[in-house]
């Protein structure tokens, strides 16, 4: 077995032990094991734990060996994950998650006959349970004072980042989209995704491993290039191979500000605005299904799969470059992975 699945199976132990202390402390336990048993499933749902397996490579990249309680402290950034994906289910009312049922949808089939008002209620109030779970579970890393808070104060301002893409990109989608540049797009993708999937774990590790300030910048540039290249592919994978009669894509549903859509704006007819204009009124598959071959045929497909591409060998150098070449090793095998195997 790999580093890499012996280090998952470890976090994941950390999220079963901190879930179910969490379900004995709320009195979870007593009141409806069954429940228990699902929200359980639901938090361990099979995933690439990339936020948590790059603060434990980056840590370990640096040091012989774990401090105690460092894979608990990995476990925290899956707890806040968790805490944003019951929310965002929420907010966009959505009842599935990876075609998995969301918490809220889990929590109403349960019970059966309650309003699912009163399940949304129910899956924030345990999100926020999460969050606040996330931040005891850091706290108990054994590593230095300074460094355990300055790693944490990472954490949580990358956490204020996501939310405030998440707010920009709300904002911006109920705007003209032709008002706004790659940049504006970029910076969404940066806060939404880079920064708080890539930038905050990777920095975060490195300052609990007393990492110098001249290290962290190569860090950062590392993860804006894996933020940028992971959500593009989000983008692409999004609109592409697309099943009309099963669902409709969120990001156009949504009228969400993507890559595609700008290069489309910039690049394709005049009708292209008045289609997007129409679909942010009445979402139909005629218009989805216009809106796709015009992706294809004026080339924004092709172009932000070359931007992809672009992120994903500038990462791949600045790794190559940086100070990752005096480790272990383990963090650019499973970088490299990520970029293979998930991004193309």
């Amino acid at each position: 077995m790999s580093i890499i699945n012996k280090l998952h199976q470890m976090i994941n132990r950390s999220i079963y032990d901190q879930i179910n202390q969490l379900m004995l402390k709320a009195g979870l336990f007593r009141k409806s094991p069954e429940l228990c048993r699902m929200i359980t499933e639901y938090c361990l749902r099979e995933g690439k734990r990339i936020r948590s397996t790059l603060f434990s490579l980056s840590y370990l990249n640096r040091m012989v060996n774990a401090c105690k309680n460092l894979y608990t402290g990995a476990a925290a950034l899956e707890l806040f994950h968790l805490f944003a994906l019951i929310q965002d289910d929420v907010i966009d009312n959505c009842d599935t998650r990876r075609s998995m049922p969301s918490l809220h949808k889990i929590i109403n089939n349960f019970y059966g006959n309650i309003p699912e008002k009163k399940a949304q209620d129910l899956s924030i109030i345990f999100s926020d349970i999460l969050y606040s779970a996330g931040i005891e579970a850091f706290l108990q890393i054994e590593e230095l004072p300074e460094r355990k808070e300055t790693a944490l104060k990472t954490i949580l301002s990358t956490a204020i980042d996501a939310e405030s893409g998440q707010l920009l990109e709300l904002l911006y989608s109920a705007d003209n989209f032709g008002a706004f540049g790659l940049d504006d797009i970029y910076e969404i993708y940066d806060l939404k995704t880079a920064r708080y999937t890539f930038c905050g774990p990777l920095i975060a590790g490195a300052q609990l491993a007393g990492a110098k300030e001249s290290e962290i910048e190569p860090l950062n540039r590392i993860g804006l290039f894996l933020g940028r290249a992971y959500q593009i592919y989000d983008d692409l994978f999004e609109c592409s191979n697309v099943d009309l009669s099963s669902g409709f894509p969120s990001d156009i549903v949504e009228n969400r500000k993507t890559i595609l859509v700008w290069h489309l704006l910039n690049y394709g007819p005049p009708e292209a605005k008045a289609i997007i204009d129409e679909l942010s009124i009445n979402c139909s598959a005629q218009l989805i299904s216009s809106l796709l071959q015009m992706f294809d045929r004026y080339g924004s497909f092709q172009f932000a799969s070359e931007q992809l591409s672009c992120f994903c060998e500038k990462a791949v150098d600045t790794l190559n470059e940086s100070w990752f070449q005096n480790g272990s090793g383990h963090i650019k095998e499973f970088i490299n992975e990520l970029i293979y195997f998930n991004f193309r």
